[in-house]
């Protein structure tokens, strides 16, 4: 099996600038009748000459995404600049070149971020290999797919990296780490191991297991372990004040 390759934002196609390393915008240089489209929230900036539009998307809400997506068009006669920031929590953004992926990748709910016009959004059946993989495999039943020949973002969490995987090879897998996969990529979960390692191992009772061929890209951190994470520092606060005050309140 090939070594994961990092994302870097060199792979960004030309008219795409990424600014800053964590927390990054995205920087999409317009030309003149050029249109980019992109989830709600997302604009940071844009110059004068662009018209920001909304697009209804009824069935892109059953995938995680909102209900219309805004369209940034450059209405002038030289090149524009439009400015977009993730809506996710310590994101980074990641290049998809669709032509390179047979045209589909399936993603995360919430995952898409912007595109061209050519990429659409839809919802989709998790493509499971059994019933304990679509409930237990770590992503919903319904799940994104990006269809089109044209250039899509997504958004995560953490480092990105991307994992080549062969016909057979099969890569093991954290269950809330995955983003995307190409659709020859099967989806199936195996269990973590003994009793003691499912109750003890801190990855539940199931991995996610990956089967080749195709590509997989995996992030160091979820929102879903970002958000555990919250509420065990949020109670530990809590538990500290309440000790505190109780401390206090002893003394007195």
């Amino acid at each position: 099996m090939s070594k994961a390759e990092v994302v870097k934002e060199q792979v960004f196609p030309n008219g795409y600038t990424v600014i800053g390393e964590r927390y990054c915008i995205l920087d999409k240089s317009l030309e003149p009748g050029e249109v980019v489209q992109a989830e709600r929230g997302t604009m940071m900036y844009m110059t004068p000459n662009v018209e920001m539009s909304t697009k209804f998307n009824g069935t892109a809400i059953l995938s995680g995404e909102p209900i219309a997506k805004v369209h940034f068009t450059n209405k002038g006669t030289a090149t524009e600049r439009v400015g977009l920031a993730t809506n996710m929590p310590m994101a980074v953004v990641v290049p998809i070149e669709m032509d390179r992926h047979a045209g589909i990748l399936n993603c995360k709910r919430g995952a898409y971020m912007a595109s061209d016009t050519t990429v659409r959004v839809m919802p989709k059946m998790l493509p499971s290999r059994s019933c304990t993989a679509c409930l237990c495999g770590g992503m919903p039943p319904v799940i994104q797919e990006l269809r089109g020949t044209g250039f899509a973002v997504i958004n995560a969490g953490g480092t990105i990296v991307k994992q080549v995987l062969a016909p057979g090879q099969e890569l093991i897998v954290s269950s809330d780490s995955i983003v995307a996969f190409t659709d020859t990529v099967g989806f199936d979960v195996r269990q973590v191991g003994s009793l003691l390692t499912c109750c003890c191992g801190g990855e539940g009772f199931f991995n996610t297991v990956l089967t080749g061929p195709g590509t997989v890209y995996l992030q160091t951190l979820s929102y879903e372990r970002l958000a555990r994470q919250l509420v065990v520092v949020h109670e530990a606060n809590s538990s500290g004040a309440s000790a505190g005050a109780l401390a206090a309140a002893a003394s007195q």
